[in-house]
């Protein structure tokens, strides 16, 4: 009985993988749904992996596996070698100096002109909820509504809502609120 469960739960993740990898592959617009850490995992590295000139993230700290496992590591140190005009911007609202010692945060330190990362003390709400995002190249998007359970929308292509995201992104990112982060 067991054995059979975890078969399916296998079978449902890798049709979900399947599925985002499938949508970001192909630049939809359609809309996704992710309801778990192992969702959010997946959907993260198919935006990495398809990301073709900028990442911009506002997240809490790049602690988690969703940030460190090697699959995502891998996707990253291969988009920002590719091409040295590619960036990744970060602000994190909940820093602690243990992401220095992190997975990601290695591969960070080999990009300094491309990496750049900044804290901030404060939280971004969107229904008077606190939120994650990540934007890709002014047209995909992941938008985090239940920072705890993971729970989050996004598309692969939808330039409108990418760029409103990545506006208020920039004017919190260029502003005296936040502070660098040197690795």
């Amino acid at each position: 009985m067991e054995k059979n469960k975890k078969f399916k739960i296998d079978k449902l993740y890798q049709n979900y993988s399947d599925e985002i990898f499938d949508l970001a592959k192909n630049h939809s617009n359609n809309i996704f749904f992710n309801s778990s850490e192992w969702h959010a995992s997946i959907v993260h590295k198919a935006l990495v992996k398809y990301a073709e000139k900028d990442l911009t993230i506002f997240c809490g700290n790049m602690l988690s596996d969703i940030s460190n496992n090697d699959e995502y590591c891998n996707y990253m140190t291969s988009f920002l070698k590719e091409d040295k005009s590619r960036t990744v911007y970060i602000i994190f609202n909940k820093y602690s100096e243990v992401f220095l010692h992190t997975k990601i945060a290695k591969i960070f330190s080999e990009f300094p002109a491309q990496v750049k990362i900044k804290t901030y003390a404060g939280e971004v709400k969107y229904k008077g909820k606190n939120v994650h995002f990540t934007v890709v190249d002014n047209r995909a998007f992941r938008f985090e509504t239940d920072i705890e359970k993971k729970m989050a929308f996004g598309s692969f292509n939808q330039p409108d809502t990418a760029a409103a995201l990545k506006i208020s992104f920039d004017k919190l990112f260029y502003s005296f609120l936040t502070k660098p982060i040197f690795l």
